[in-house]
């Protein structure tokens, strides 16, 4: 008996463990219905054991009506605010189906509230609100996927191995890709869909964005992140009766040191295909679909090579999406923001050189060596000094750059004085061809202040308020900004110092305003007039 006894205990206790490993299932909001890619993912998330569906936002009751319809929905599973909705019901991440334009606004709104996002392809309109999105992410703390049917094909994958961990074909040469199909019309999209899809504001293009971002994130990935030297973009409109707006053609040629890619983006073919080649310095493989690979050695013929089947979590967006929420995977690759931030880049030029006919030449990357030196090199010491109504306490918090040292150049990003009782202050933006004495500051008082940071906190923001920042960004693109924050334990004031990324700063003022416009106080201007060369100013820097 004390035996059975002993071996009953032990199988409990191994049912017990067995249940204990079991994860809880991944509790996500899909937030927007005007992309019709949501009509395959509700059910095949529904389906799923390790992902609840806990809300959905669209604030068109009449979409939301037949989505609840058509998938046997409950009423209560749906929301017209996003802010709402994140508040009310703290999703964990949050599946993005609305227009390319609104993925910021989703992105932004997530980041403050610490929850995961997985959008449509592409990541942004523009490289501007592929940066903000960026930052707000940093910021956040969050993780952001892109999510792109091709991704998931194993036949990409496995043509990845072959080039670059077999050296199968040798180093890549030309690469071609092409996405497209009849148009989003012509295959029955529906009215919400292409109300924004062939908008140029909403999507930031027609068959060039829709297709041509396929092409720039294999590129790029393939490439193993590097930019392209330069873009050239051909677009066309030959089906203006059906799509007035917008391009429904468009071929791009990327020009790399050793490379060229070509993406081939349209909405005029006369069927489905997504497929590509990559040529190499002794061979070729071809990608015809998502499940077959061909390959040609320079000495032998084309034939069949193996695919193997993708291993979870990374054979499909869900599986994925769950990892990266747990904290077992990050986004890397096709769907990491770091691919995705150049696909965009190479969008927005390929934009720029249709509608001028010009190759258009991307700047170099600054490395790391130049970027410290930008930095660091013409900075100046703190004046850890304000002459200021309010009682301050600084606090510097320099995030990833060195601590401040007094007297020692090179590491303040700040040259502050004391100024009046207006609380005037000039800031270096602590780079070469920088300006000087450019700034923004918030004059409010106390009592004003103690409002901006109670509607700043109900509205669920990160940080605290702005208080000052510099006229304009340094060559790197980024600001010196500082909060001014309420310790509510001590009772007191206190300034953080930072150095942000433009979009940050953008963001941030954005959220501020929106705070005195509920205060109905004036809004602020981001932008104010830039002050004098860094380099007439050093001397009294040094005083």
């Amino acid at each position: 008996m004390k035996t059975l006894t002993i071996l009953q205990i032990g199988i409990l206790g191994l049912a017990a463990g067995t249940l204990r490993a079991a994860p809880e299932p991944v509790r996500f909001a899909i937030v927007g219905l005007v992309h019709d890619h949501a009509r395959g993912f509700i059910p095949t998330a529904s389906a799923r054991k390790d992902i609840q569906l806990v809300a959905i936002v669209e604030p068109n009751r009449g979409l939301a009506a037949r989505y609840a319809r058509d998938y046997r929905l409950p009423d209560t599973l749906f929301h017209t605010s996003l802010e709402s909705m994140l508040d009310q019901v703290k999703p964990q991440a949050v599946a993005a189906f609305t227009s390319t334009f609104d993925h910021r606004r989703v992105v932004e709104a997530c980041a403050a509230r610490g929850a995961h996002v997985m959008m449509e392809k592409p990541l942004a309109v523009d490289i501007e609100h592929a940066r903000a999105i960026a930052a707000a992410a940093e910021q956040g703390g969050i993780q952001v996927l892109i999510n792109y049917e091709t991704t998931w094909y194993p036949a990409n994958h496995a043509a990845y191995a072959l080039v670059h961990e077999q050296n199968a074909v040798g180093d890549p040469r030309k690469i071609v890709v092409r996405d497209g199909h009849q148009g989003p019309k012509e295959i029955g999209c529906s009215a919400e869909f292409l109300e924004w899809l062939t908008d140029p504001v909403l999507n930031g293009g027609g068959a060039l964005t829709d297709f041509g971002c396929y092409g720039a994130n294999l590129i790029t990935w393939l490439m193993k992140g590097e930019r392209p030297t330069s873009v050239f973009a051909v677009t066309q409109q030959i089906k203006p009766d059906v799509y007035p707006h917008v391009d429904d053609e468009a071929t791009i040629v990327l020009t790399y040191p050793q490379a060229q890619g070509i993406i081939q983006a349209s909405w005029n073919w006369p069927f489905n295909r997504k497929d590509m080649d990559i040529y190499g310095r002794t061979g070729y493989v071809r990608v015809p679909d998502q499940n077959r690979l061909r390959v040609r050695r320079a000495s032998g013929a084309e034939t069949d090579a193996p695919v193997p089947p993708l291993a979870a979590p990374e054979n499909d967006p869900l599986s994925f999406l769950a990892a990266v929420v747990r904290g077992e995977m990050r986004s890397t690759g096709l769907s990491s923001l770091e691919v995705n931030l150049i696909a965009t880049e190479i969008l927005d030029a390929a934009r720029e050189s249709a509608r001028t006919g010009q190759r258009v030449v991307l700047p170099a990357e600054t490395t790391a060596t130049e970027r410290d030196k930008l930095l660091f090199g013409s900075c100046q010491n703190h004046r850890k000094h304000l002459n200021l109504s309010l009682h301050l306490d600084m606090v510097n918090q320099w995030g990833r750059l060195p601590p401040y040292q007094a007297n020692e150049p090179g590491y303040a990003m700040l040259a502050m004085y004391a100024g009046r009782s207006s609380g005037g202050l000039n800031c270096n933006h602590g780079a070469p061809d920088s300006r000087i004495g450019g700034w923004q500051a918030v004059n409010l008082s106390p009592e004003q202040w103690h409002e901006v940071h109670r509607s700043w906190s109900a509205r669920g923001y990160p940080g605290f308020p702005p208080f000052y920042w510099c006229g304009k960004p340094n060559p790197l693109q980024s600001r010196v900004f500082c909060t001014l924050g309420l310790d509510a334990d001590e009772g007191h004031w206190f300034l953080d110092h930072n150095v942000l990324p433009e979009p940050v700063v953008r963001w941030r003022i954005a959220m501020l305003n929106r705070c005195l416009e509920e205060l109905g106080l004036p809004a602020i201007d981001v932008d104010v007039p830039d002050g004098v060369a860094w380099e007439s100013f050093e001397g009294e820097a040094n005083r």
